[in-house]
């Protein structure tokens, strides 16, 4: 009787099986504002989209948004993607072309068109790091047109990007400027800037420690809940999910 039902536990032979988990994403593949090939994650549903554009160290990708994509997928339809040239490979996924800090407001941009296509009629930004400077610059441009754009540990005259006052006050909707207050980068010195040149609507949020971008949304870092409340109320005050 034991040996019965421990093997129904455990599903042996024909039995009980246990149903597999359900991926809480679909794979997609799309093309930057240049043609580049991108591999990236579609996630939730809705009429708001949301595209989370990622940091550029070493071993940075896609996946550093995963908790907070699943969190912004009950109320909106969520891309993430890995900008050209990262290729971790396997779920993770692969970008192609060569890693170029300069020509990667072109992902942000095929990330926009990309995102529209699947139904998105409003789209907000969150980037970080590069991430952040590379979805200003599109902004800057009038290649992408943000409801709302959190800039979290964005840098100044770095990495190809300089901005003056002049581009910022070009970039349209709600705008957060989000950084550590010691970033070790100098996220926070670029935040206190950008939020000053910026025209509103505007929030400027500095949270303690030295640490930078999406490391404060780390499994065990003490800030990971706050940071992560104040990006979703933010998003959800600049576009109410229940359009």
């Amino acid at each position: 009787m034991v040996m019965v039902a421990a093997c129904l536990l455990a599903g042996c032979g024909g039995g009980v099986h246990r149903a597999k988990a359900k991926t809480p994403f679909e794979r997609v593949r799309f093309r930057a504002a240049d043609g580049v090939r991108l591999d990236g994650r579609l996630f939730g549903s809705g009429r708001f989209g949301i595209v989370l554009v990622h940091m550029g160290r070493g071993g940075d990708s896609q996946a550093d948004w995963l908790e907070l994509a699943r969190r912004l997928s009950r109320n909106y339809l969520v891309l993430t993607y890995d900008r050209r040239g990262v290729c971790p490979g396997g779920r993770a996924g692969c970008s192609g072309g060569v890693d170029d800090y300069a020509s990667s407001w072109k992902d942000v941009v095929g990330a926009a068109r990309f995102i529209r296509s699947k139904g998105a009629e409003r789209i907000g930004f969150v980037g970080a790091s590069i991430g952040a400077t590379s979805s200003l610059y599109a902004a800057s441009q009038r290649r992408i047109d943000p409801i709302a754009l959190v800039e979290f540990a964005g840098i100044n005259h770095a990495s190809g990007y300089e901005f003056d006052r002049a581009q910022l006050q070009r970039i349209p909707g709600h705008k957060l400027f989000l950084s550590s207050r010691a970033d070790i980068y100098g996220g926070a010195d670029a935040a206190r800037e950008w939020y000053g040149w910026a025209k509103p609507p505007k929030r400027l949020e500095l949270v303690p420690g030295s640490e930078h971008g999406t490391d404060l949304l780390r499994r065990g870092n003490p800030l990971r809940r706050r940071v992560s409340n104040v990006i979703v109320r933010f998003l959800d005050g600049a576009m109410p999910p229940t359009l």
